[in-house]
């Protein structure tokens, strides 16, 4: 709906609502089958989230009953030749050090059985931010992504990225270029840094830093002693 598809005129992209349903994995894999094996030659099926599969009593701690459920799904997507993803969650608390195999909640079988895994990361320093972060079993190894949240889109932001070990967070400049005057009209070095303090949590030292690349780089621009104003180029 975000991107305009008619979802009822589209004969590629089909949903399965099932909130409200609660069926063993071998009830809700027999009605899945049947619901594919249409005259529709899909690539992908995406179950968001896994638990809706995992009804009857299974755990998703318990590494026997998430295997079972894994295995039901697999028998659907080598028999009609798709693939599937799951969509599943992390434990409360911060699993940002954690490697990727390791940050889903519950078992082990998470971790070990996909070929792919993309792990979604919050930025607790810096909110609407996000880092994708891939275990790839049969392909080369890609680099994480920076992730941005604008409702209702989630886009690719080259400016976002994964604080390492120890060090401290990495402050978007642009976020900071936002808050002069979109019109151009100038403010004071002191209020830029206590705008970049209260809303950006950005210190006095990574202020500086931060003003003195946006200047280099032509973003920004000294005015009448320190007074700062964004830099508009020419068409």
């Amino acid at each position: 709906a975000a991107l305009g598809v008619d979802l009822c005129a589209n004969t590629n992209l089909h949903f399965w609502n099932l909130r409200g349903h609660s069926q063993d994995e071998n009830a809700i894999v027999r009605a899945f089958r049947e619901r594919l094996q249409g005259n529709h030659n899909y690539n992908l099926s995406m179950v968001d989230p896994f638990y809706k599969l995992s009804g009857g009593g299974k755990v998703e701690n318990t590494a026997e009953d998430v295997a079972s459920v894994m295995r039901a799904v697999d028998t659907v997507t080598v028999d009609l030749g798709m693939a599937v993803a799951y969509a599943h969650h992390s434990p409360k608390g911060d699993v940002s050090e954690r490697s990727v195999v390791d940050r889903a909640s519950g078992s082990g079988v998470f971790g070990r059985d996909p070929d792919v895994i993309v792990s979604l990361m919050e930025l607790k320093s810096s909110p609407n931010n996000y880092i994708a972060e891939f275990v790839l079993r049969n392909h080369p190894p890609k680099e994480p992504l920076g992730l941005h949240w604008e409702f209702p889109f989630m886009r690719l932001d080259e400016n976002v990225q994964r604080p390492g070990p120890g060090r401290k967070p990495i402050h978007d400049r642009q976020k900071m270029l936002c808050l002069l005057d979109p019109g151009g009209e100038s403010i004071s070095g002191a209020e830029w840094q206590r705008l970049a303090q209260e809303r950006l949590d950005i210190k006095k030292g990574s202020y500086f830093a931060l003003r003195k690349k946006l200047i280099q780089d032509g973003e920004a621009s000294c005015v009448g002693g320190d007074h700062f104003r964004r830099t508009f180029l020419a068409a």
